[in-house]
């Protein structure tokens, strides 16, 4: 028997095993419209989640990182046309733009580096900035490219002269409210924050998570501060009565960026005419855009339907199913307009 009661399909979710804990949260350019969460700290932690409970958000990251880009195009610091170069000088490659980082356009293919420990960044930039192989020239395809979006860091740090989380935190985490996210992993308190997790590979999941920040995957946060993000956006850059983004950067975050190819905008997938992610609702208009994290964690703003929603896990296993992230996104949309 199928439920008829939402929030019974979204308990399915911890209830069979997919993952250890699930936080939602739906809003619209006006207001919170609902949360859920419910379920515990991993697999084998018995903890319980709370709605301030620290989730590492995985590639969700990425649409802050490339939020503050924006930014900087709208402060005259930098184009989507400029070269990397420009402000890189030892990057290796010469015909490489931060337009082509921002929608893996690059032609540069993905380095197993791992991700850099505390301490490890510079570690990390110089052998990355080592390599100088490709699979395509700049623009013939579309090949995600993590590293490309802490590339973008580098940038974001080289021009404001500090670093990112001081960065987000001046121009878009305080002005929202977000007081609990960050890109800082060494801020994050012990029993505060959970870490991915996968059932068929139990390691420490003691809350040890100390890790660099990364510009692609680790900003920690929650599903009703992701969702302000999205607020913010479908209020066309203003937040309580105070203007953070121009509409013309609103404007660029959800334009298509590629010529109809590849379905991406200046800060993440987009849903198009025919899902080509597959991680959108059948619900979603196509004008929907978002970005999935491995950690099973999915940010989405509908300009159509005036909503935007978070789903936040601990899960790697949901994230390897997209399907899990279609069929979320439209219980998110139906507890919504319940």
């Amino acid at each position: 028997m199928i439920s008829e009661l939402p929030d019974d399909r979204l308990r399915s979710y911890i209830v069979n095993g997919i993952t250890p804990s699930l936080s939602i949260a739906v809003g619209s350019k006006d207001e919170e419209l609902f949360t859920f969460q419910e379920g515990t700290m991993s697999f084998v932690q018995e903890a319980p989640v709370q709605r301030e409970t620290l989730f590492n958000v995985g590639s969700t990251t990425k649409m802050f990182t490339a939020a503050l880009i924006v930014k900087l195009v709208e402060e005259g610091e930098v184009t989507l046309n400029d070269l990397v170069r420009r402000f890189i000088p030892e990057f290796p490659v010469p015909q490489i733009t931060i337009g082509h980082l921002l929608t893996h356009t690059s032609g540069l293919r993905e380095v197993k580096l791992g991700w850099p420990g505390l301490g490890g960044i510079k570690a990390y930039f110089e052998a990355l900035y080592g390599r100088t192989g490709w699979n395509a020239l700049p623009e013939t395809q579309f090949a995600y490219y993590t590293a490309g979006y802490s590339i973008l860091m580098d940038v974001i740090e080289r021009i404001t002269g500090g670093t990112i989380e001081a960065y987000a935190r001046a121009s878009l985490f305080d002005p929202l409210g977000m007081t609990r996210t960050t890109y800082d992993t060494a801020s994050l308190v012990n029993g505060e924050f959970t870490v991915p997790c996968h059932k068929d590979r139990p390691g420490d999941e003691s809350g040890e998570f100390r890790l660099a920040t990364t510009g692609d995957s680790g900003l920690h946060s929650t599903a009703a501060e992701l969702i302000r993000f999205g607020r913010l956006l479908l209020n066309r850059g203003i937040w309580e009565g105070r203007r953070i983004f121009t509409e013309a950067s609103v404007d660029l975050m959800f334009r298509e960026r590629t010529g109809g190819r590849h379905a991406f905008s200046a800060i993440g997938m987009m849903k198009a005419a025919n899902n080509p992610h597959g991680c959108f609702s059948d619900l979603n208009s196509p004008e929907t855009i978002g970005h999935p994290g491995y950690s099973g964690c999915m940010l989405w703003i509908d300009p159509v339907y005036g909503l935007t929603g978070a789903v936040v896990t601990n899960s790697e296993n949901l994230h390897e199913d997209w399907r899990n992230y279609r069929t979320l996104l439209a219980l998110s949309m139906k507890r919504a307009l319940h």
